[in-house]
């Protein structure tokens, strides 16, 4: 879980990460020139831990091979209950906020 965030494996933990992931969720949106220009730092920050792309990389499991007829059945998908409409390939993310707390909640 260290690697993947991008913690030495032998130093620090994962609390420090949970506690700037509660830092950023507790925020609130800037509203003037002077709260947006603060928030710079945190903004650079965040823009060094996003995704990296390694498409340029050659890898074995980058390979191609060649195509064939894919179905969406092929996918390993779950149907969890005999009743439902089907197959559900992924879950909604739901953000919602609290009218009294401006609190914000991403759910399912």
């Amino acid at each position: 879980m260290k690697l993947a965030l991008g913690l030495d494996p032998d130093k620090g933990s994962l609390d420090e990460i949970a506690k700037r992931i509660r830092a950023l969720s507790k925020s609130k949106s800037p509203e003037g020139l002077l709260e947006k220009l603060k928030m710079l730092p945190q903004l650079a920050a965040i823009g060094k831990r996003l995704p990296q792309n390694h498409l340029r990389q050659r890898r074995p499991c980058k390979r191609s091979h060649p195509p064939r007829q894919l179905s969406l059945l092929d996918f390993p998908v779950l149907q969890c209950w005999p009743l439902d409409g089907g197959r559900f390939i992924t879950l909604p993310c739901v953000i919602t906020r609290d009218p009294r707390t401006g609190k914000r909640n991403m759910g399912m």
